[in-house]
């Protein structure tokens, strides 16, 4: 989960949280003669706002580490061919650089004058997949869709003229490819 959508999540826990009810009749205005019963709604209501903080944290945590799990489960040689026929490799690497091969010709930092890099966003449908070209302090971003197929399998489709598609379609197939992790 991006640190944007875990502030939202987690501001609107603590709203919410708050607007659980505490009030007994001891703590109405004008102090009254506490009621027997007041002290098991406070205990009661503790205890939810215990339990209901306790998995409201557990939800967040596993929803970041479900991010993590979905960047690192990138890294790796990913092959397959084009619908030209053409075989493409796209390698990941944990440090979040990037390379292609294509023809037999390589782009990654050291062929391309700069840095090649890659950057995802799970939090999106489909996943955003982003290849960054960093040249003299200029970024060029190619971006991609992706989604997995399975643990070894991933489908990816480029974009038009810098534009993000926004699904996969099965009428318009050449700028989409399914890669196998090697």
């Amino acid at each position: 989960m991006n640190g944007e959508l875990m502030n939202v999540v987690l501001k609107n826990s603590i709203v919410y949280l708050k607007s659980l009810n505490f009030k007994n009749s001891s703590q109405s205005k004008g102090f009254k003669k506490p009621n027997r019963f007041a002290s098991k709604s406070i205990v009661s209501s503790t205890l939810r706002y215990s339990f209901i903080q306790s998995i409201l944290i557990s939800l967040l945590c596993s929803c970041s580490s479900f991010q993590s799990d979905q960047s690192t489960k990138i890294v790796g040689e990913w092959s397959g061919n084009a619908k030209s026929g053409e075989k493409v490799t796209l390698i990941f690497e944990k440090d979040k650089s990037a390379s292609f091969i294509s023809n037999n010709q390589v782009m990654d930092s050291t062929t391309s004058g700069g840095k090649v890099s890659w950057e995802l966003d799970t939090t999106k449908d489909p996943i955003h997949l982003d290849i960054v070209f960093t040249t003299r302090g200029e970024k060029k971003i190619m971006p991609l869709i992706m989604r997995y197929l399975g643990e070894r399998k991933i489908m990816i489709r480029i974009g038009d003229k810098g534009i993000r598609p926004t699904s996969f379609t099965m009428e318009s197939v050449e700028n989409q490819i399914v890669l196998d992790k090697k």
